[in-house]
């Protein structure tokens, strides 16, 4: 699960660089810079939220 999380981090922040108007090589390097960083706020946020269900009794 979490090497699929981090693909897609990578893979969003490669497309988001795109759209930006990097380069190919501009997007692949903002990517490998940023994607650990995306991936552990995700996680963190996936965490906050089922906290959050459990406190609330909907899991």
């Amino acid at each position: 699960m979490s090497k699929d999380l981090w693909i897609a981090e990578y893979d969003r922040l490669l497309e988001e660089g795109e759209e930006l108007g990097m380069t190919p090589t501009e997007a692949e390097a903002y990517a490998e810079r940023y994607a650990q960083d995306r991936f552990v706020d995700r996680i963190a946020d996936m965490a906050d939220h089922a906290r959050l269900m459990k406190k609330e009794g909907r899991v």
